[in-house]
């Protein structure tokens, strides 16, 4: 038995920050997500392995400047169908690039209610 989870809709929540972490994990459970958390890289690669993801929420900032930008690119190729969005500190032209050049589709500010994210996400996720 491998431990994945089938039938649900799963979303992976990649930020340093517990408080932040938790926000978001409130925000997807009541938005009818199961979620699934990390505080660094190579925890959510492990858990990219084990489930089958609709939405991604990553923070652009995991352990080095702009490493979350990475790991977005890999989630949008890991799961082509599924929506990946980046929590920035500040939108310039250089950070709209990296967001065509990773597949990203939505950008939000850190400082955005983690509920007001999840909820303008959700619309746009199937599955």
């Amino acid at each position: 038995m491998s431990g994945r989870i089938t039938g649900s809709r799963i979303a992976l929540v990649v930020h340093p920050d517990v408080a932040c972490l938790s926000k978001y994990q409130s925000a997807l459970a009541v938005n009818g997500f199961l979620p699934v958390v990390a505080r660094d890289l190579a925890t959510a690669l492990l858990a990219m392995t084990q489930h089958h993801f609709v939405l991604g929420i990553i923070g652009c900032e995991i352990s080095e400047p702009g490493d979350g930008w990475l790991l977005a690119g890999v989630f949008h190729m890991a799961f082509p169908g599924s929506k990946v969005a980046v929590l920035t500190f500040e939108a310039d032209m250089f950070t709209y690039v990296k967001a065509v050049n990773t597949g990203v589709e939505q950008m939000f500010p850190q400082s955005k209610p983690a509920d007001s994210v999840v909820s303008e996400l959700a619309r746009n996720v199937t599955g």
